[in-house]
């Protein structure tokens, strides 16, 4: 039985390291990557992540709502990645 579009994207994605989820979102022509990660006292939506989980990843804060944080990571193309050989 052959899987569909959706599910091989979604092994795809589960695969990816820390280290490869740039290229990634850059094959996908992203040139940021956006999240909204709760803090750590929220008592809901922790799957959403933590500020300091992003943090440490590199995103930087730009926009607070009720329950969190708007953050985001701008991808250095790959000409100028230095995660490059």
């Amino acid at each position: 039985m052959a899987e569909s579009a959706g599910a091989i994207e979604e092994l795809e994605f589960r695969e990816v390291t820390r280290e490869r989820w740039p290229d990634l979102a850059r094959s996908h022509g992203a040139d940021i990557v956006e999240g909204y990660p709760v803090d750590a006292d929220s008592p809901s939506y922790g799957f959403m992540g933590r500020r300091s989980t992003f943090a440490a990843a590199g995103f930087e804060e730009v926009g607070r709502g009720a329950a969190g944080a708007t953050v985001r990571l701008s991808l250095p193309s790959a000409a100028t990645d230095t995660r490059r050989s």
